[in-house]
């Protein structure tokens, strides 16, 4: 994948994938979640990841801004709203 993508985790799983380099931003309606995120990307030193509260049915972003997402479940309208054309959604299995 190219460099400096715009990549949406949602929700955050506890060991997210590698992902690759990129702005990541984070969306979870659990603030502890979102707190182990943030320790996370800190371990692994990752500047280029930021964490927010939300939900798959209210994502507080832009329309058109993300170019891949990861997520556990089913693409909805609104997950679409915030993928630019291109975008790529990969459904993950969830490990818990």
């Amino acid at each position: 994948m190219p460099p400096n993508l715009r990549v949406l985790v949602l929700p955050i799983l506890p060991n997210w994938p590698d992902l690759p380099a990129g702005q990541l931003i984070g969306v979870s309606s659990d603030l502890d979640e979102i707190d182990q995120a943030r320790a996370r990307a800190e371990s692994l030193h990752r500047t280029d990841c930021m964490f927010i509260e939300g939900s798959i049915e209210a994502i507080p972003w832009r329309d058109s801004y993300f170019d891949v997402a990861y997520l556990a479940g089913s693409a909805t309208d609104e997950l679409r709203r915030v993928m630019t054309p291109e975008g790529i959604i990969h459904e993950c299995q969830s490990t818990s």
